[in-house]
């Protein structure tokens, strides 16, 4: 077992006790779970030290849905224990293997957690730990990674459609476009990329050139109804290969705030932040450029 003082095990249970207190205020389980793994409120926790990490799980739960302005509630519920046990297993992964809260959650999903605690609960949680990345290696041995394929054209459509719809209510001119257009694109040089699990596609990302040496990195999205861990991060380094592939010098996307996990895709794969006059998308607040090694 690690060694693990007693203020991070007593973190272990104040969020264990925050996950316990969103099922007891009405929220969404898996969707309580999806949004602070990825929040601001949760990257708090794994700093080594932060305010948030000694106010209290009744302030932390007003501090992520103030984030997230307006957790989801009722729709799918889990038991007390379960939620307890995610809570505690995922502050634990942070300190035993030195992930982040969005890192862990990629590698273990709510779904997840929820369908292994009647098998793992009683294990010696290191030991949990250890089989949930064990299950998530054997998951992403599966996946696949292929080019645009006809049989694939309406998944990528369906998957932006739903996100965008989902967080911004309507598609705009240049979505349309872009679905109109795509065979067009790719005759002028574009790629679209799909992660594939057993047939199934999980998530896709567009390379496509701009004007110069830009190339543009876009809509990335994801299969709602399948887990898709690491899907993502797979096609959108798909999509910047074949950029670079293609000539380009510069990347460029354009993106909305409140995206956090896409912001995290693309911080981590070495984007930086530029302010642009026009984002050209309504919903669009902020953009990232990276320039490509000679």
């Amino acid at each position: 077992m690690e060694n693990l003082t007693l203020e991070k095990r007593q973190l272990c249970d104040i969020q264990g006790r925050l996950f316990e207190l969103a099922l007891k205020n009405g929220y969404d389980c898996p969707a309580f779970i999806e949004a602070f793994m990825n929040s601001n409120a949760a990257a708090a926790l794994d700093d080594v030290y932060d305010r948030l990490q000694w106010a209290g799980e009744e302030y932390i739960l007003e501090e992520l849905n103030d984030e997230v302005c307006g957790l989801k509630k009722a729709g799918t519920t889990y038991t007390e224990e379960v939620m307890y046990w995610a809570g505690y297993t995922y502050r634990y992964w942070h300190y035993y293997k030195n992930e982040s809260s969005r890192e862990i959650y990629q590698a273990a999903d709510a779904k997840t957690m929820n369908e292994c605690w009647l098998g793992f609960h009683t294990f010696d949680v290191e030991m949990a730990i250890d089989d949930l990345k064990e299950i998530d290696k054997q998951k992403r041995n599966n996946m696949k990674l292929v080019q645009f394929q006809e049989k694939f054209r309406q998944a990528f459509i369906d998957f932006n459609t739903d996100w965008i719809v989902s967080n911004f209510g309507f598609l705009e001119e240049h979505d349309k476009e872009t679905f109109e257009k795509i065979d067009e694109e790719l005759n002028n040089g574009a790629m679209i990329f799909f992660a594939v699990e057993d047939d199934i596609p999980l998530a896709c990302c567009m390379s496509m050139p701009m004007k110069d040496d830009t190339w543009e990195i876009c809509k990335l999205g994801s299969n709602k109804n399948v887990p898709h861990k690491g899907a993502g991060d797979l096609v959108f380094k798909a999509s910047m290969e074949w950029a670079k592939e293609h000539g380009a010098k510069r990347l460029f996307i354009i993106s909305n705030s409140k995206l956090k996990p896409a912001l995290h895709i693309y911080e981590k794969n070495g984007f930086k932040e530029i302010k642009l006059d026009d984002y050209e998308y309504v919903r669009g607040d902020i953009a990232f450029e990276y320039f490509l090694e000679e």
